[in-house]
């Protein structure tokens, strides 16, 4: 398993807000993004990058940076950016981002365009544990957990 995306699950789990990971092959199989970091010898791994569209979201990050030693790096954008500036990054198969956040209206354009993996593995997980209408939200149309909210 992909530490550094499992990882990523677990903070966004923690959030209020809808996120998705990101998947390197947009379009493609929709598949995690294998840009894991090497992972020093003390266990840790490269710094997870999370999009946000709210500040608030910091305090999360240094949370879980304090509980399990990992960086998350949080970048707030403006609200009138944000969809273009992912859509442009992840079009382009950047590896900048490791987590977004998606407001509902915004995530089928990511599920169509493939950037959000199949988080189908974390269903059991987080199926009970989430008010019915977002967890529908994070589905694509083929019934895919896409984005945990």
């Amino acid at each position: 398993m992909k530490i550094k995306k499992l990882t990523a699950m677990i903070l966004s789990t923690a959030m209020a807000l809808s996120l998705a990971a990101c998947s390197s092959d947009a379009g493609n199989s929709g598949s995690p993004s294998s840009s894991e970091g090497s992972g020093a010898s003390d266990g840790k791994q490269d710094k997870i990058v999370l999009w946000t569209l709210a500040k608030d979201l910091e305090q999360f990050a240094d949370r879980y940076t304090n509980e399990t030693g990992n960086e998350v790096e949080v970048v707030v954008f403006d609200s009138a950016d944000f969809q273009t500036k992912i859509m442009q990054t992840l079009g382009a198969k950047s590896k900048d981002v490791d987590v977004f956040v998606g407001e509902p209206q915004m995530l089928p354009n990511f599920y169509e365009a493939g950037f959000c993996a199949d988080l189908s593995r974390f269903d059991s997980e987080v199926s009970s544990r989430l008010v019915d209408y977002t967890y529908e939200a994070g589905k694509d149309s083929d019934s895919v957990l896409r984005a945990i909210s």
